[in-house]
């Protein structure tokens, strides 16, 4: 859509912030066949979500699938290394591998609140403008959503007290397994530490992974049973249990319609 001379200032505030919006989109990493790694966002950063290193003259047009090992589980270290800076490939390493079967999907969070935050900043700044003569650049807007957003989250995340009542593992029944998932905050690094191990009735571990999410505030949970359930997929254990902290996302992953 063209902006045109007769369009209402607030309507052109808002395809000009419509760019802005787009930057804060990133790619989830699924097969990698869809993400262009030089042009599309999809490493996990705080804002750029592109890579620093220069586009390499000889492969424009490679696909993130091509970064990966032929399984699909795993990135291929000596292609990361030999096209990326140490910042972008140690940004690389930390994306989870494991859904080589399902497509790439862009990660929005939380858009519609993004959304009505945004267009309410466009129409406070209209007004500014209109009785106040106050001029503002459409970012400033995204911005100040964002932040909004953002304390509001904080405020509304914070987690009632454990019980003090201790909580023992316990083993499964012969011939299932049990696959336990969990997220914690790194604080010396920036991130969360995400983890899924898979016990036999023995207790015995048999399968686990592990990953690192950087740049975020609250534990990702929702990426950690990711982890659980890419364990059980590549296994395919008729009987198995996948137990967590997060009731929320155990009820998610019991039932027959999940988010990802």
């Amino acid at each position: 859509m063209q902006k045109e001379v007769q369009f209402s200032f607030t309507w052109r505030s808002i395809l000009d912030a419509r760019l802005v919006i787009e930057r804060g989109v990133r790619w989830r990493i699924g097969d990698g066949r869809k993400v262009r790694a030089w042009k599309d966002p999809w490493i996990p950063r705080l804002h750029y979500f592109r890579p620093f290193t220069p586009q390499h003259i000889f492969m424009p047009d490679i696909t993130v699938a091509e970064l990966m090992n032929t399984t699909g589980w795993d990135w291929n270290l000596n292609i990361l290394e030999a096209l990326f800076c140490v910042e972008d490939v140690d940004m690389i390493k930390s994306i989870p591998l494991g859904n080589y079967a399902l497509e790439d999907s862009r990660l929005e969070h939380d858009d519609f609140n993004l959304f009505v935050m945004i267009y309410w900043q466009l129409w406070g700044r209209r007004n500014k403008r209109t009785m106040e003569n106050i001029d503002f650049h459409p970012g400033e807007c995204v911005v100040s959503a964002i932040n909004i957003l953002r304390d509001f989250y904080n405020v509304v995340s914070t987690k009632p007290s454990l019980s003090p009542s201790a909580h023992r593992w316990s083993v499964p029944e012969v011939e299932t397994v049990k696959i336990n998932f969990d997220a914690s905050i790194l604080r010396n690094r920036e991130g969360a530490g995400l983890g899924a191990i898979a016990r036999d009735h023995s207790g015995r571990c048999i399968a686990w992974r592990m990953a690192f999410v950087p740049n975020v505030a609250n534990p990702e949970l929702g990426e950690a049973a990711r982890l659980a359930i890419e364990i059980w997929r590549r296994f395919q254990w008729h009987n198995r249990i996948i137990e967590g902290d997060c009731i929320q996302i155990v009820h998610k992953l019991n039932s027959k319609e999940t988010d990802y």
